[in-house]
């Protein structure tokens, strides 16, 4: 740890087998400790895995790369209480779901980067506090859920960036 953050990095996870699962889980960090991940897969395979990253109640950087062409990997990052940065990437054709929960705090969530081929289930919860979430729908065609709370006490002013109406099919 230094500087009060626990710092991972594994920029050549390879996952071989369906059965392969990789599960980073900072949540159990006390006081004012945090984590900052940089976390990759670059598997020849495109078998479904679950890649998931949690992180702590302090202000983490997350950022996770699926770097395999057709992967049907679901990439999940949940972030604890603080100001997080989280940043998910893949390749132009990934089709599994990609799932990223904020917890409180002003949280950046960057997804311009990320795509799914998948029809449903790639959601973004931004949590309490004011967040900024970009997005890249320019091009791309990922189907995200951007998922709000009920009450102003319950989500803060939240900010979406990078949206672009398409010929169809867009919802706000």
């Amino acid at each position: 740890i230094s500087d009060n953050q626990l710092k991972i990095s594994a920029k050549a996870i390879a996952l071989g087998a369906a059965d392969d699962d990789v599960t980073i889980d900072a949540s159990q960090l006390t006081g004012s400790n945090s984590v900052e991940m940089d976390i990759k897969d670059t598997s020849a395979t495109t078998a479904a895995s679950n890649i998931t990253l949690t992180g702590s109640d302090n202000a983490d950087k997350i950022t996770l790369e699926q770097a395999k062409a057709a992967s049907d990997s679901i990439l999940t990052v949940t972030s604890g209480k603080g100001d997080d940065t989280i940043t998910v990437k893949t390749t132009d054709s990934q089709d599994g779901v990609v799932v990223v929960t904020a917890g409180d705090g002003a949280d950046t969530i960057d997804v311009t980067g990320a795509t799914s081929d998948a029809a449903t289930g790639s959601d973004i919860t931004g949590g309490k506090g004011n967040d900024t979430i970009k997005l890249d729908t320019e091009g791309a065609a990922t189907d995200f859920t951007v998922v709000f709370g009920s009450s102003l006490a319950n989500n803060g002013l939240d900010t979406i960036t990078n949206f672009v109406l398409g010929t169809a099919g867009d919802h706000v």
